[in-house]
């Protein structure tokens, strides 16, 4: 199965989340790094963020463009500042593009990146 496959696959099989992502609150202060995922082109970290509320409004806006028609997926994830280390914390809010409404919505994370953590280039 080739990657776009695979990739188109999982796009495919992605669910919905009524409500929106609802993140705990840090106990210390935390950055949230934004990226963008495609099958073929790969993945890229537009934006590293100082709260999740800036970086899920990136999201949802699609600022700066950050589809640019073929970024199907997106994940927010929490990183721990100034440490080596453990600095993810394993917190992902994830996205993927709906073609008829023109944005990023909500889902649960995709089964195919179960256990996978670490998405900022």
């Amino acid at each position: 199965m080739s990657l776009d496959s695979h990739f188109d696959k999982t796009v495919a099989s992605v669910r919905p989340l009524c409500g929106g992502h609802m993140p705990p609150a840090p106990e210390r202060p935390m950055l949230y790094a934004l990226t963008t995922i495609s099958g073929s082109i790969g993945d890229r970290t537009p934006a590293i963020c100082r709260s999740f509320e800036r970086a899920e409004a990136i999201v949802l806006r699609n600022e700066g463009d950050i589809w640019e028609t073929c970024y199907s997926l997106c994940v927010i994830e929490s990183l721990i500042p100034d440490a080596l280390y453990g600095s993810l914390r394993g917190e992902q809010y994830w996205y993927a593009w709906d073609l008829e409404g023109g944005q990023y919505v909500p889902i649960h994370k995709p089964e195919a990146y179960e256990g996978i953590v670490g998405f900022c280039e």
